[in-house]
């Protein structure tokens, strides 16, 4: 990862950043990278965690059937 990848990566996983500011990502990878860990994280850490987001997902799918746009604010 190149040095301004990781600044960002390490920009977007700081827990004190509660700014909600979405960053441009220098590429796919870099961006991959930095969610693919949290997430990993997140879902091992508790046996819920997986029915939580397969009940959001479903939530999102039901909406976007209905006709509706994804928008991360409201899901």
């Amino acid at each position: 990862m190149n040095k301004s990848g990781a600044h960002m990566a390490a920009k977007a996983l700081d827990p004190k950043n509660k700014r909600g500011i979405a960053i441009r990502w220098a590429s796919k990878d870099v961006a991959a990278e930095a969610v693919d860990k949290p997430i990993t994280q997140w879902l091992e850490h508790h046996p819920d965690h997986v029915t939580e987001l397969n009940d959001w997902q479903n939530k999102i799918a039901r909406k976007l059937g209905k006709g509706g746009r994804f928008d991360p604010r409201t899901a």
